[in-house]
């Protein structure tokens, strides 16, 4: 069974998750698709938002959480991950 969560749009959603969405989108000039989708679910997106927040505050370079992202994403043959990181560290 293929079974697909819905990707809110950051332009019509409301509530917690339109908060959210402005968040990262101030961040990151725009709304990744796994964002959109965590959307379903503020209390998720908010952990999963919180989780970065605390990776930022540890003690390594911001270059080199993106290695170790790419790393992992590769390792797990996540293309999702690969692009997403790849595009994270090119800014």
């Amino acid at each position: 069974m293929n079974t697909r969560i819905e990707t809110l749009n950051p332009e019509t959603a409301t509530g917690k998750s339109k908060e959210l969405f402005d968040i990262v989108k101030n961040k990151m000039g725009m709304v990744p698709n796994l964002i959109k989708v965590m959307g379903n679910s503020p209390a998720t997106l908010e952990t999963y938002l919180v989780l970065g927040q605390l990776t930022e505050k540890g003690n390594f370079r911001p270059q080199f959480r993106e290695q170790l992202a790419l790393a992992i994403a590769e390792t797990n043959s996540c293309d999702y991950c690969l692009s997403a990181h790849t595009f994270i560290g090119s800014k």
